[in-house]
Order: structure tokens, then C-alpha cells, then sequence
């Protein structure tokens, strides 16, 4: 099985990509700061980060600088999720070794197509949670049933 440390600062958000890895099969640890963050590191190496690039105390340019100094072939690849839009932040990034970046909010759709891209899982039908818990399949404009809905609105507007 795949492993994954989620470095995220906010548990909530933390919480909800480690359930999308759990869903992807993929062992999701979380650590909520940059310290416990290279504690686990140095504990165990994973096949992926999940970095919050604004974290407290460290930051993830320092958790990035630390990961230099592992063999290119035991380098976890590294997503980085960010409110930064800033160009120049995200040259540093993709620099210091970023494989992709997703933007905050992002949900589980785009989370699991930034891992399918880089080859990280494979494609799956695409699945979206529900209020209940419960998921389902998401279905895009051009799908049978989407059209038909379009075409019953059209006959009865």
C-alpha cells in the first residue's frame, strides 16, 4: 500500500484529504506543524507529501530544503496545497521540488485527478462524497443522463 504524510496545519483540512487517501487506498498520516512533520520523516519514508505551504514555526520551504539533502530515488513526491497565487512563491516551489500544486479550496475531485496525473493512482470511475457519507459517481455535462435531463428541461421550458 501507498503511504502519504498530509502536513497541513488546519486539522479539518487535514482530515479531509487524509479521507480522499483512504478512499484511494492510500495510509495517510497526518502531522499538523513542521516538526512533527520531520519527525515523521526521519521516522518513515513515504511515497508522498501532501505540504501546506503556509505551516507555523517551519515552513514548508524548510521541510523542502530538508528534503533535498535525501537520495533523488527516496524522495517522496511532494503536492503542495496553498492560498498563495503569488508567481514568484510558486517558481520557489516548483525550484525546491514541487511536483504539482493545488490551490485551497480544492475538493476531492481535483485532489484525486492531481494524483491520477502524476501517475500516483490510477484512473478510477470519478467519485464524489455525499451529504450522507455515502459516494457517488460524478457525472459530467455529457453524459446519457445529463443530456436527457437538459432535454426534459428544454421540452417542458
Amino acid at each position: 500500500m501507498k503511504s502519504c504524510l498530509v502536513i497541513e496545519e488546519s486539522e479539518v483540512i487535514a482530515s479531509f484529504a487524509a479521507g480522499v487517501f483512504s478512499d484511494l487506498s492510500v495510509e495517510a498520516t497526518i502531522a499538523t506543524d513542521a516538526a512533527s512533520a520531520i519527525a515523521a520523516l526521519e521516522a518513515a519514508s513515504p511515497d508522498l507529501l501532501f505540504l501546506d505551504w503556509d505551516l507555523p514555526q517551519l515552513g514548508a520551504l524548510d521541510i523542502l530544503k530538508r528534503l533535498a539533502s535525501v537520495e533523488e530515488d527516496k524522495r517522496p513526491l511532494v503536492v503542495m496545497a496553498t492560498t498563495e497565487n503569488d508567481l514568484q512563491q510558486i517558481a520557489v516551489a516548483r525550484a525546491a521540488g514541487v511536483a504539482t500544486i493545488l490551490f485551497k479550496p480544492y475538493d476531492e475531485f481535483q485532489l484525486t485527478e492531481a494524483l491520477t496525473e502524476l501517475g500516483f493512482v490510477k484512473p478510477a470511475a470519478n467519485k464524489k462524497k455525499t451529504a450522507s457519507g455515502g459516494t457517488k459517481t460524478a457525472r459530467s455535462a455529457r453524459t446519457p443522463r445529463a443530456r436527457k435531463t437538459r432535454t426534459a428541461k428544454k421540452a417542458a421550458g
